[in-house]
Parts: structure tokens; C-alpha cells; sequence
């Protein structure tokens, strides 16, 4: 049975993101501390919880041990099909900006062509990422199916902790010896995104007491106007823009993310009349939006005419119905091989 509050936050945390590639332009546009500074910097501090949310919503799949996932499922369909993904969406991305289709014409260059492929879009980094979560995956399954609530709490908590501790002194502090220190310990295997990954198995399978919840929405409330104000006095006063408050690492975003994460998955408490659209089944192609949003970014650069808020929503609508069209493509050329004879009969799902 599907999880209609992950479902709902699919939907939230794909729009969340083309805020996010859109806000890092506007808030270059405007002078520091103007209104429009401040409103685009509140948006970009709600935008920077999407990648986290995909993140814990993906662990909250993959750890749960009533689904049976091996290795070998990990590695062809997880793995492999990331692969594939980025290959196909790299090269596409690659040609765009090579033919000039966005609008700008660069001098083509093998070397710079083939390094555009393997590096990928901007965006496509968090392929690179996911992937090595799914390769830690068998060992995370096998941590949160026999430690105990309190260390797999602690985990979280170190993570999330140690991520802060660097990102501070990349940002603000800037002490040499919390790198060398950092490679010495050898924090790699700490950090990242596994305690975001970790964090929404636990969210989606302990049950939290009312105070807990109470407790993790008003730390959401606070850490986000601690991110907005925050980030506003640090830049400043080093007459730049500082995202140490709202990177995707910082305890700020770590904190409304879960608190969002966990009011989706309760959402079912929620009057369910208000989520009629979903009956579209829109969470299907949100992943699709994720990867195709820049073209259309880069493409209609009129669209930073209109406010922010505004342009993050047409952007989304655009790249929804070009994503739905793809998937229906897409699975019209499955049911076709299905037919002939080349797809089982039994595999119903989507190649996308």
C-alpha cells in the first residue's frame, strides 16, 4: 500500500527545488537588505529542505525491512538504472548547450563535450550521490533493523552535528586544522547525506510522542527565521552572500526538513479533501521534473521578469506536463516491446 503523505511531499519537494535553481539567480539580482533582497532570501531558505526530503523519503523505502531488497536488486535496479539515467540525461544536456538551444552559442570542444558528460548538469550531482547511498545501503538496512532507537539516534545526531561543525568553518571560521583533522578521522563515512537517508526511516517507522512533534515543529519554525535573519546579518557584514545558515548540511535546513517530513507522513490525519489532485498521480513523474526542470529554465529566460514566486510556478507547470508527456511516451513504447514479445508480460512498470 502507498504511502499517500510520501507521495504528497514528492510533489512539494520537486516544486521546492525549482525554487531553489531559480532563487540562486534572484537574489543576485538585488541590493543587500532591499525588500526584494529578503524576500528572495526567505524563499531560497524554503527551497533548500527539497533535496534533503528526497533524500529521506528515498530512505525511508529503501530501509524498510518489510520490503525485500538484496544486493542484486540494488545493483540492477537502483545502481544500474541511475547509471542510465544520468548517462542519457547528461548527453542530453551536453548537446543542448553545445547547439546553442538555450540561447547561447560556445565553441564545441571533444574534450570539453565528453567532460560535460561525465561531470553532468549542475543538477546532476545528486545521482553521483544517491548512487553511493545505494551502495551503503545493505549496511544501513542491517544497522537500523538491529540497533537499538537510541543509536540510531545518536547516528543521526553525529552526522547532522559534524556536517554543521565543517560547513561553519567553510563559511565563517576558515581554521585550517578542521580539514586536516576532518581527513585524519576520516569524517567522510559520517557525514554526507546518510544521516538525512537514516533520519527518514526513523521519522516513517517510530511512533512520536505529541511533545516530540511539538518539539520538532517549533525548532523547524525557529531555525528557519534563525536561517532568513541569520543569513542576512552574516552577509552583511562580509558585504556578500553567506549560506552557511541554509546549505543542505546546515542544523537549520537539517531541522525544518525533518519537520516537513513529518508533517507530510502524518498528513493522512489531514482532511483528505484537499488533496484531491492527487488523483492524478502526479508523484509518478516528479523525478522526470527533477531532471528536465533546467532545460526549461535556461530556455524561457524571460520568465525571470516575472517574481520569484511566480516564475517558480510557471517553470514547475511547464516542466509537469513536459514530464507527463515523457512518461506517457515512455510507457507506450514499453506496452509496444510488451506486445512483441520483448518486455515480460509480468514487469507492469514504467522504464521512467
Amino acid at each position: 500500500m502507498r504511502d499517500k503523505g510520501l507521495d504528497r511531499l514528492r510533489i512539494f519537494a520537486a516544486y521546492l527545488i525549482v525554487l531553489l535553481h531559480l532563487s540562486v539567480n534572484y537574489i543576485s539580482k538585488f541590493d543587500l537588505n532591499s525588500v526584494s533582497w529578503w524576500i528572495s532570501d526567505a524563499l531560497s531558505a524554503a527551497s533548500r529542505i527539497g533535496v534533503p526530503i528526497f533524500v529521506m523519503i528515498t530512505g525511508a523505502f529503501l530501509l524498510d525491512e518489510k520490503k525485500e531488497i538484496t544486493v542484486r536488486i540494488i545493483v540492477k535496479k537502483y545502481i544500474f538504472k541511475a547509471a542510465l539515467i544520468f548517462s542519457v540525461t547528461s548527453v542530453f544536456y551536453a548537446a543542448v548547450y553545445y547547439l546553442g538551444v538555450t540561447g547561447e552559442t560556445v565553441p564545441f570542444s571533444k574534450r570539453e563535450f565528453l567532460k560535460s558528460i561525465v561531470i553532468g548538469h549542475y543538477h546532476l550531482w545528486y545521482l553521483y550521490m544517491i548512487a553511493g547511498l545505494y551502495l551503503l545501503t545493505p549496511l544501513f538496512r542491517s544497522f537500523v533493523k538491529n540497533a537499538e532507537k537510541g543509536e540510531v539516534l545518536f547516528f543521526i545526531a553525529v552526522s547532522a552535528t559534524f556536517n554543521f561543525v565543517f560547513v561553519l568553518n567553510r563559511y565563517v571560521f576558515h581554521f585550517i586544522f578542521f580539514h586536516e583533522i576532518g581527513e585524519k578521522m576520516a569524517i567522510s563515512t559520517l557525514i554526507g547525506y546518510a544521516g538525512y537517508y537514516v533520519a527518514g526511516w526513523y521519522l516513517s517507522h517510530i511512533d512520536l510522542k505529541g511533545k516530540i512533534v511539538a518539539g520538532i515543529y517549533t525548532a523547524a519554525v525557529l531555525s528557519y527565521v534563525i536561517a532568513i535573519l541569520g543569513t542576512g546579518y552574516i552577509s552583511a557584514k562580509q558585504n556578500t552572500l553567506n549560506i552557511v545558515l541554509y546549505t543542505n548540511y546546515s542544523l537549520t535546513i537539517f531541522c525544518m526538513s525533518t519537520a516537513i517530513f513529518l508533517f507530510f507522513k502524518r498528513s493522512d490525519r489531514i482532511n483528505k479533501s484537499i488533496f484531491k489532485i492527487e488523483r492524478l498521480k502526479l508523484y509518478k513523474v516528479m523525478f522526470i521534473v527533477y531532471l528536465i526542470h533546467p532545460f526549461f529554465i535556461e530556455r524561457f529566460r524571460r520568465v525571470y521578469d516575472l517574481n520569484l514566486f511566480l516564475a517558480s510556478i510557471v517553470i514547475f507547470l511547464v516542466s509537469t506536463v513536459a514530464a507527463i508527456i515523457l512518461k506517457g511516451i515512455a510507457d507506450f513504447i514499453v506496452g509496444l516491446k510488451r506486445k512483441a514479445g520483448e518486455v515480460p508480460a509480468g514487469d507492469r512498470k514504467s522504464v521512467v
